[in-house]
């Protein structure tokens, strides 16, 4: 059983050293890191509150998000568009107001 053993594991070692003769063998391909600046507090959350002053209908989550990342040049996270609507409509002094089903405007 050892011999079997000792075979089957040198067998594994010359897969295993062709295998990274290949890689370092093969061309680097570089990629570019595009690094996004994150924005700092609370710009998000007022830009939310720009676009919903701006606009005297109603808007769907998604459509706040659009015109967020066109006023800010940048994408930003759907998840934290709807975390601020959902915290801001549920506010003591709350800010927004949920008029229908996805539906947000500032609060008379």
């Amino acid at each position: 059983m050892r011999a079997l053993s000792n075979q089957t594991t040198a067998d594994r070692l010359r897969r295993l050293e062709r295998v990274r003769t290949d890689l370092l063998a093969a061309p680097v391909q570089t990629t570019r890191v595009r690094m996004v600046s994150i924005p700092r507090s609370g710009v998000i959350q007022a830009a939310i509150m720009e676009v919903l002053r701006t606009h005297d209908r109603p808007l769907r989550g998604r459509d706040i998000r659009a015109l967020v990342e066109t006023r800010l040049d940048q994408p930003i996270s759907g998840n934290t568009v709807q975390s601020f609507l959902s915290v801001a409509c549920r506010a003591d002094d709350a800010t927004v107001v949920r008029v229908g089903y996805g539906l947000y405007r500032m609060a008379p």
